[in-house]
């Protein structure tokens, strides 16, 4: 889980009444003061946020997992405690976008 001193916002996702994902943005200058203050790579960094906002989007919901890709509040330590492998979406996850993007071709 998060530690307090979570970084700000670096994103996010507007979904409409029903759940459809309409919007993203990310905030790439808090981004990139997240990666220099980790010493993450700051490109790496913004892909890893905007699949997040893009999982909120496909999967129809603002909720957030408990790890990998999906959690919420992202620290310092949380981006310096593992490998980049750490930083994926669920199996569940993976399904239900898979079936989410069959659904919107």
């Amino acid at each position: 889980m998060s530690d307090p001193a979570a970084a700000p916002t670096l994103g996010f996702a507007v979904l409409d009444e029903a759940g459809a994902g309409v919007m993203a943005s990310v905030y790439l200058d808090r981004v990139e003061r997240l990666g220099r203050a980790s010493s993450v790579e700051p490109g790496w960094l913004t892909g890893l946020v905007a699949a997040h906002e893009l999982g909120h989007l496909l999967l129809g919901t603002a909720g957030h997992g408990d790890h990998g890709v999906m959690q919420a509040g992202w620290s310092v330590r949380d981006l310096q405690r593992g490998p980049t492998t750490a930083w994926r979406f669920s199996p569940d996850e993976g399904a239900r976008l898979r079936i989410a993007a069959r659904a919107r071709q």
